[in-house]
């Protein structure tokens, strides 16, 4: 149960610190007072979107904490779950900083919005008036019937079960409409492999080629190079070797006559060596090449192959034909491979399709086991809030054969006689707003005992009831408060009265700043709430005299 609510800095609410009492909690006000302001703080400690334009003062965070009394049985694995201490007093704290970015936290451990978003869903119930249209919605009514037949634990079961009963359906969709596509395409692709297992290019050849094609059509200008320098160096008259032999020996014998002409006797017997080393390896180099008309025509032949293909895949290596081909070589293996596939996927999802609905036939017999017991409820409560002579149908019915969703195979629709003899109809087509009203609080009040949540809040759910009705919806409301903590923003004195705790919403100015402040009111106080809510601002001796009654019966 919520024990304890601290606000600072939201909306009009400076600071405000509040202590709930575990039963019946009621929340009056004048019309624009705050009431709604304490939701929506409450709303976002319960996970709710932050919002900068939510702060007070924009130069200070708003600072949000509840209190919570905890049951270990029941919370102890959601806090192990995400690694949270438990405690049986657990905090629930939500900032918001002045830029609008929010941080939360549960006992002081940090967490994401969508932890505490589902922490709320499991501590608070918030009814507003908004959602007595949801009760004319199929999704509603159904997620009633399953609250009431406790399916909870059944029906996540299914969903995982469908999550995978729709991923293999799309599966074997695209790999049918795969299969289609692929006909054709296996032939162009495998010309394109043919085609390159044809050529076969091999790592580096382009380099390679190159390099010999360039030689082979050079050739006989390099010969004629190689040439012409064995002529010059050794193979004529006169040649530079001759001319370099005949030098040295003249030097030789004058070397003795100075110590320098040595040292240029070396240095020509070294220019002489290398000079006939130069000679031998143009010779070698000579012999070497070859000029080949068959063999460059044979290797243009090649090159002009390897360039097609580069040309054609948009490439500029051998090594990138290469994995081209491979990648080609794998699409035909994916497409070869589809029939194998398509079988397996087809088996796997008729498999999950006869798990499917056998879970979904579970669901439906649970579901159809409950209706009797909830509508009997239901009546039970109408007839608590004067309703005695209205009705409610569940209409339970299965979709289209072979026909799934996340919730089963079952279509609900809930159809209501205001009077005996009467046709049913949907809600939509025959309940007024203060018999939705009422139906809300009597189906609050019948799946409030196998939901089992700790707090019930309601805001202003007593909309289009009055007079004698109302005090029913009041006495309605404290009896389900010996089993739940319930919070009750209303207008009507008849609920006001019934509360063990009563808390008055009002506006204050301060220094020109208009707040919203709250107060708990003592007996004596309460008579003069509710003597106003009945009577205005100017309570008289009546008026008091019935706000005591209405506290009193």
């Amino acid at each position: 149960m919520l024990k304890h609510l601290s606000i600072n800095n939201y909306a009009l609410i400076e600071q405000l610190e509040i202590d709930f009492s575990e039963k019946l909690n009621i929340i009056t006000g004048e019309t624009g007072a705050g009431k709604s302001i304490l939701l929506g703080a409450l709303s976002l400690i319960l996970g709710q979107r932050a919002d900068s334009k939510e702060l007070s003062n924009k130069n200070k965070k708003c600072i949000i904490e509840a209190t919570f009394q905890l049951n270990e049985k029941k919370f102890q694995s959601f806090f192990s779950e995400n690694d949270i201490d438990f405690e049986s007093e657990s905090i629930l704290r939500r900032e918001i900083n002045r830029d609008g970015k929010s941080r939360a936290f549960v006992n002081d451990t940090p967490v994401k919005l969508s932890t505490l978003k589902e922490l709320g869903s499991m501590l608070v119930d918030v009814h507003s008036q908004r959602e007595h249209q949801s009760l004319l919605k199929p999704a509603f009514q159904l997620a009633v019937l399953d609250a009431y037949a406790q399916n909870s634990t059944m029906l996540n079961d299914y969903k995982n079960t469908y999550n995978e009963f729709k991923r293999l359906e799309t599966k074997l969709t695209g790999l049918m409409e795969l299969e289609k596509e692929s006909n054709a395409r296996f032939d162009y692709l495998k010309f394109q492999f043919n085609e390159l297992e044809e050529v076969n290019p091999q790592p580096n050849e382009q380099e390679e080629l190159e390099k010999t094609f360039d030689l082979m059509t050079n050739s006989e200008n390099i010969k004629a190079a190689l040439n012409n320098t064995n002529q010059i160096i050794n193979n004529r008259e006169g040649s530079v070797l001759e001319e370099l032999k005949y030098l040295l020996q003249q030097v030789g014998e004058q070397s003795k006559h100075h110590e320098g002409i040595g040292g240029i006797y070396e240095r020509l017997n070294s220019t002489i060596i290398e000079l006939d080393d130069i000679n031998r390896e143009t010779e070698l180099l000579n012999n070497e090449i070859e000029y080949d008309q068959g063999k460059i025509q044979i290797t243009q032949e090649r090159l002009d192959a390897i360039y097609r293909l580069q040309n054609k895949h948009q490439v500029n290596t051998t090594a990138d034909l290469i994995a081209t081909k491979e990648s080609i070589e794998g699409e035909l293996n994916e497409i070869t491979s589809l029939e194998d596939q398509i079988t397996n996927t087809s088996n796997a999802f008729e498999e999950v399709k006869i798990e499917l609905e056998e879970k979904a036939q579970y669901l439906s017999e649970s579901r159809n086991s409950a209706i009797s017991s909830l509508e009997e409820e239901i009546y039970y409560h109408l007839t608590e809030l004067k309703m005695g002579s209205s009705s409610l149908k569940i209409n339970l019915e299965q979709l289209v054969d072979g026909t799934y969703n996340t919730n089963g195979k079952d279509s609900v629709s809930w159809l209501f006689s205001a009077n005996p003899g009467h046709p049913y109809k949907p809600l939509n087509q025959i309940a007024s707003g203060g018999e939705l009203s009422r139906i809300m609080l009597a189906i609050k009040a019948s799946t409030a005992k196998v939901i089992h949540l700790p707090t019930l809040i309601f805001d202003e759910i007593d909309t289009g009831v009055s007079g004698e009705v109302a005090k029913k919806v009041g006495n309605l409301m404290r009896g389900m408060s010996e089993n739940h903590q319930l919070i009750t923003i209303t207008h009507l004195p008849q609920i006001a009265s019934q509360g063990q705790q009563h808390l008055k919403v009002f506006k204050q100015i301060k220094e020109g700043m208009t707040y919203t402040r709250l107060k708990e009111l003592n007996d004596e106080e309460r008579v003069e709430e509710i003597a106003q809510m009945i009577g205005g601002e100017d309570t008289s001796d009546i008026a008091i005299q019935n706000a005591r009654e209405l506290m009193d019966s």
